[in-house]
């Protein structure tokens, strides 16, 4: 078709200067059809991507080169994906010395590995707070990873306040977004979401709402399925909106 015969040539001068990173491979519809439906082919031409034997992202048409390149650089795996892997599991099992070297190593071969930079400053953010927020703020707020960023971010901030407790300014929820931030240095969730809310409920706008920023990006650190957020998002909730 017109728009196979416009696509074709992209694709190929695209394929032929990526390497080994990835492969072009056609399919006649027509001399296929059962593969054609195997895939859910409705209109030609259908690019589809697989990673690992199976489609990670499609388009359908004749899109310009320059939106190739992105959806392809969007979806593609990074070919060092294995080190995130392994750092992974370095981290699940405690050797965190261990997974910081893999993360370094992958970074200086892809400083813009958003997944890599995340686990990095994770693993960084109660040990060095400053090296944590220099790294997330290399994330695009376009990333997937945005919110965990901006979550790693704001901790950080917390963090330093808490080193200087006679900076923060007057007010009736000083002295228990002080504790707050004693508790969260020490990594004690549990006792500093209590004391974060409990400002919520008596001065919102203590410190620029610093104990909703607190409690949302704590959450978000521990994750929607932890049982810290499980048992104190209600509270916030309810504090929130009283």
């Amino acid at each position: 078709c017109g728009p196979c015969r416009i696509l074709g040539p992209r694709l190929e001068r695209l394929a032929k200067s990526a390497g080994p990173r990835w492969a072009l491979a056609k399919v006649n519809t027509e001399i296929f059809p059962a593969l054609a439906m195997q895939y859910g082919v409705q209109g030609i031409p259908t690019v589809k991507l697989f990673v690992d034997g199976e489609v990670a992202n499609e388009f359908v048409g004749a899109l310009p080169e320059d939106r190739i390149v992105k959806w392809l650089n969007d979806t593609l795996p990074s070919p060092l994906r294995h080190k995130l892997t392994d750092a992974q599991a370095l981290i699940a099992a405690e050797r965190l010395d261990d997974a910081r070297q893999v993360l370094r190593e992958l970074l200086d071969a892809e400083p813009r590995n958003d997944h890599a930079l995340i686990l990095l400053a994770t693993l960084d953010l109660f040990e060095n707070h400053q090296r944590a927020a220099e790294l997330v703020k290399q994330i695009p707020i376009t990333s997937q990873y945005a919110d965990t960023a901006n979550a790693l971010d704001t901790i950080a901030s917390l963090l330093d306040a808490a080193e200087h407790p006679d900076e923060l300014p007057e007010g009736k929820g000083k002295a228990a977004y002080a504790e707050a931030l004693r508790h969260l240095r020490e990594r004690r969730f549990e006792d500093a979401l209590p004391e974060f809310i409990s400002v919520v409920r008596r001065d919102r706008k203590y410190c620029d709402d610093g104990a909703r920023k607190a409690c949302i990006a704590i959450f978000t650190f521990l994750g929607a399925t932890h049982e810290l957020t499980a048992r104190f998002r209600p509270e916030f909730s309810s504090a929130l909106y009283a």
